[in-house]
C-alpha cells in the first residue's frame, strides 16, 4: 500500500458525502480531476477485487447443488397432467430473467435444471 493511499481514501470519502459532482469537488479542493479519477477507479477496482474474493470464498463453502427457494405462483399446477406445458420463470443472477415453456413431467425439465446448475 502506498503512503498516498490513506490520503486519497480520505479525499474519496469526503467526496462521497459532499453531494458535489466530481468536477465541482475537484475545483473546490484544488485537485486535478485526472488524479482524482485515477484514484477513484483504483479504489473501486480494489473494492471489487475484495468483494469477488469474499464471494468466491463463500461459494466454495456452499454445496454445489444449493438453490434459492422455489415459489409457486399458481399452486393449482401441482396436479399436472402428462405432457402439459407450464411457463417457468427463472430469476438468475444479475437481474436476468429467463422464461421458458416446459413440460415438467418429461426428461426435458430435468435436462433444463442440470443446464441451469452448470450456468449458476
Amino acid at each position: 500500500m502506498s503512503r498516498e493511499t490513506p490520503y486519497w481514501d480520505e479525499i474519496i470519502e469526503r467526496y462521497k458525502v459532499s453531494g458535489l459532482t466530481q468536477i465541482e469537488f475537484c475545483k473546490r479542493n484544488n485537485l486535478l480531476l485526472n488524479h482524482f479519477l485515477y484514484r477513484w477507479h483504483e479504489k473501486r477496482k480494489a473494492l471489487r477485487g475484495r468483494a469477488e474474493k469474499e464471494v468466491s470464498s463463500q461459494e466454495r463453502n456452499k454445496s454445489a447443488s444449493s438453490f434459492e427457494a422455489v415459489v409457486l405462483t399458481n399452486p393449482s399446477l401441482c396436479s399436472l397432467q402428462e405432457n402439459s406445458l407450464v411457463e417457468l420463470t427463472l430469476h438468475l443472477p444479475n437481474q436476468i430473467r429467463c422464461v421458458v415453456k416446459v413440460s415438467v413431467t418429461d426428461d426435458g425439465f430435468s435436462s433444463l435444471l442440470k443446464q441451469v446448475m452448470k450456468v449458476c
